[in-house]
């Protein structure tokens, strides 16, 4: 993938050093916010111990409107997914600039049709996150005693919401702009591409609109993910009585620990994605 490439090769190992460092800085910001109860929820959850699932997913939801605020239909919940939803894409928006800019330098980028094309994408994510939350808040209050598929199914069912919202997105900006989207961006080996592959580029397209979406809700992921990892080490280390600080760690602060776990996995497949 030649865009990922250009990536690594322009900032190295500072890409996924960065993920991780924020993926981490989220989940020690949810330690600190969360309340007793909720941490001890979480804690008996992923050592497997004695936990009710009801206490576990009221401290899941609390998390959750601990980042959004409650109740979701407030100015106050739209401002705060509003600016996770425009960080995210601003990043994503950066790393695209710079990725044409060195490509094909600054007379050849035309950064006009890149604006265009990008911030109507940027409304379109901005809607379509706080949509999602809806969704994903309707799905935590579920009463599966299963938390795990619930983070799983919050995770999709909010994806699902945004891929639907990237699709409107996409359609619209052809009918208003296609010439933006297919004849300004990019190389001539890229627009000789979209000419000849349309139906495959629109696809390509509907994922990577997808993204900064996703990255959004990819908490509910990573919990879930790390909890699992965490029980699987938490069997393996207490049987050996080893990583003795990495336990109490786990059982003081179970974000942290599910942060750390997040982290390194996200380090990890970032720098992963060099060799794709």
């Amino acid at each position: 993938m030649q865009f990922l490439n250009q990536i690594f090769a322009s900032f190295g190992l500072f890409v996924p050093f960065s993920a991780a460092g924020a993926v981490y800085a989220v989940f020690v910001w949810l330690d600190k916010n969360a309340s007793g109860a909720a941490t001890r929820a979480l804690s008996g959850w992923i050592k497997n111990q004695a936990y009710r699932s009801v206490d576990v997913r009221a401290a899941i939801r609390s998390l959750f409107y601990r980042i959004y605020s409650y109740p979701l239909l407030r100015l106050r919940a739209f401002s705060r997914s509003a600016t996770i939803s425009f960080c995210v894409w601003l990043v994503g928006f950066a790393l695209g600039f710079l990725y044409n800019l060195t490509l094909l330098g600054y007379e050849e980028f035309a950064v006009a049709a890149y604006v265009t094309v990008n911030t109507p994408l940027l409304l379109q994510l901005i809607i379509s996150d706080y949509l999602s939350l809806f969704v994903i808040a309707r799905v935590l209050r579920s009463s599966s005693r299963r938390t795990t598929l619930i983070l799983i199914a919050a995770f999709f069912s909010g994806l699902l919401i945004i891929i639907l919202s990237s699709l409107i997105s996409l359609f619209s900006i052809q009918i208003l702009a296609p010439r933006f989207v297919h004849y300004e961006v990019g190389t001539e080996e890229l627009r000789k591409y979209v000419a000849s592959h349309p139906y495959k580029w629109e696809l390509i397209t509907i994922v990577a609109v997808s993204i900064p979406g996703m990255i959004v809700h990819s908490w509910l992921i990573m919990v879930a993910f790390g909890s699992m990892v965490f029980r699987l080490l938490f069997y393996m280390f207490e049987a050996a009585r080893w990583m003795q600080w990495f336990l109490k760690r786990g059982s003081l602060h179970p974000l942290r620990a599910i942060g750390i776990i997040s982290s390194a996995a996200v380090f990890i497949t970032v720098s992963a994605l060099k060799w794709i």
